[in-house]
């Protein structure tokens, strides 16, 4: 605002003149050849009377101006939309940023998303550069017209933005098969579980089908996104499981990776060794096995006998009462006697395995594989070495072609 003051007499004005919006001062300054000027920015929207009031010095008198009607208005904003992701999975975490733009001072206040017209969460203030984000995963599958609402300041008008027609669609679900065991004994006890996940989070619903091949085993519904099926029934040979899952309403059906499950055919019901005598004896199973052992290493000029589990159990040499050697454990014979006869009595563990014998004091062996020589070889060598009464070795499968 410039006031020029002047006056009839000849001493040039000087003293100070007062700017004044309406009652209120806004400052003082003084005359610099008659003329004195005050900027603000700092003026309310609205309507302003500004007049300037001259103090007078002492050859002339105070006068008042006329008063300026000051105009403020406040400035026009934009407000854009965008989303982080469109089109978005069911569950899938996506955010919506509004930028707002000013002519004048840069914006502040809040600003607050709808999604076809209804809120969505609490109003979200205005941070640097004039931007507001709302994320949700909260969206049902459908097309939503997502806008934002600016709701203006001081200096700044509201603004809308225009709609974002954010697509939400069904989740692909991932759909993983593991089975217990493979291989097992025909009649024997094994479960398959069916995994269903969603990478953007919830946890799938409705069920899962078992396939062995294109035949249908049983239908289950998922518990916790999961879903398992035990059986006995399978026959021997191999057979292609999978799962395949249904979908719900906001994961897509799928099928799982192949198991091929392998059933190994038997004639016994039970695979266990036991050994009720003091190992360390002559005639006892551990011998028996030692005996066994030579005879393949001989036979196959110098193939090491293994005794593995087929059930993935943990490796135990520690002579409890139930010892379960686990798979490709190599048992490898040391010197020894047993009255007079050749050194066969003693076996110890292969790589990998602590100790330097292998104790078999009141064990019992579950699931035993023995590979490397003729099924009839550990029963008796030479007339040597059968296996005493109080030791039994009950269905040993060998992977020898001629097994007894």
């Amino acid at each position: 605002f410039n006031a020029t003051v002047t006056t009839s007499g000849t001493s040039a004005p000087t003293g100070s003149v007062t700017f004044k919006d309406g009652l209120n001062t806004l400052s003082t300054v003084a005359l610099s050849e008659g003329h004195a000027s005050f900027t603000t920015s700092s003026l309310s929207a609205g309507s302003h009377p500004i007049t300037a009031v001259y103090a007078g010095d002492t050859n002339n008198a105070g006068s008042t101006s006329n008063t300026v009607y000051q105009q403020i208005n406040l400035a026009t904003t934009a407000t854009t939309l965008a989303s982080s992701l469109n089109p978005s999975y069911s569950g899938q975490s996506v955010s919506f940023t509004a930028y707002v733009s000013s002519p004048g001072v840069s914006p502040t206040g809040t600003v607050t998303f709808y999604d076809n017209g209804s809120q969505l969460g609490s109003p979200v203030a205005l941070g640097a550069g004039g931007s507001a984000t709302y994320t949700t995963s909260a969206l049902s599958i459908a097309t939503h017209p997502i806008t934002a609402t600016y709701s203006g300041d001081s200096n700044n008008s509201g603004s809308a933005s225009s709609a974002v027609n954010q697509q939400v669609v069904i989740a692909p679900a991932k759909v993983t098969l593991i089975t217990s065991a493979s291989p097992v004994f025909s009649g024997q006890s094994l479960t398959f579980k069916a995994i269903v996940t969603n990478p953007w989070g919830g946890v799938p619903t409705g069920n899962i089908t078992f396939y062995d091949g294109v035949g249908s085993l049983t239908t289950i519904a998922l518990s916790g996104g999961s879903a398992s099926y035990t059986t006995t029934a399978l026959s021997t040979g191999s057979h292609p499981i999978t799962a395949v899952y249904g979908g719900d309403s906001n994961n897509t059906g799928g099928a799982s990776n192949a198991v091929n499950q392998q059933i190994v055919g038997t004639s016994c019901t039970g695979l266990t060794v036991t050994t009720v005598n003091d190992d360390n004896t002559c005639d006892s199973l551990r011998q028996v096995l030692a005996v066994a052992h030579h005879n393949a290493y001989i036979a196959s000029g110098g193939t090491i006998v293994e005794i593995s589990s087929g059930l993935n159990a943990p490796v135990k040499l520690d002579g409890t009462n139930n010892v379960t050697l686990g798979l490709g454990i190599t048992l490898q014979r040391q010197g020894g006697g047993c009255g007079g006869s050749s050194p066969y009595k003693f076996i110890q563990a292969g790589a990998g395995s602590s100790g330097d014998g292998l104790t078999l004091n009141g064990a019992k062996l579950t699931g035993i594989w023995v590979s490397g020589f003729n099924g009839r070889q550990i029963v008796a060598y030479g007339g040597q070495g059968t296996i005493p009464s109080n030791n039994t070795l009950n269905c040993v499968r060998s992977t020898r072609s001629n097994p007894s």
